[in-house]
């Protein structure tokens, strides 16, 4: 039996930080969306969903613990030149309750993550605050 994750991969050769930005927090929302709806994965329970964020992508996964070789993972690299940095997310991971969305163990002070343009330092400083919305910096 081969165990595989999903990869996506974004063909855009001029990724602006901005544009970056947008697309992991729409991913978040989606993470938030699948927790709200109560998506089942191939388990078939109602679970909460999670994003984990590393230097050079990001994941996207069902449930609280991150297994790495979940085949329902979605791994999502982030372009060269751009990193996630300074995350206050307890473990670099982020995780919303099934059926309300909110965040899970939310503690302020501990809901923010960077992405960097490495070739300038301009940065976006994402906030997640505990109902989930999200604020941009």
């Amino acid at each position: 039996m081969a165990v595989s994750s999903q990869v996506v991969q974004f063909n855009l050769s001029h990724m602006t930080l901005d544009t970056l930005t947008q697309q992991v927090i729409s991913d978040v929302k989606y993470q938030q969306l699948a927790a709200i709806s109560g998506k089942t994965p191939q388990g078939g329970e109602h679970l909460d969903y999670s994003i984990r964020f590393e230097e050079h992508r990001y994941i996207l996964y069902p449930g609280l613990v991150y297994a790495e070789n979940n085949p329902e993972n979605t791994i999502v690299p982030i372009e060269n030149g751009y990193i996630f940095s300074d995350s206050t997310f307890p473990a670099s991971e982020l995780s919303f309750f099934r059926l309300s969305g909110d965040v899970r163990n939310f503690s302020s002070g501990q809901n923010t993550v960077k992405i960097v343009f490495t070739q300038t330092n301009e940065a976006r400083l994402i906030t997640v605050n505990k109902r989930g919305v999200i604020t941009v910096e």
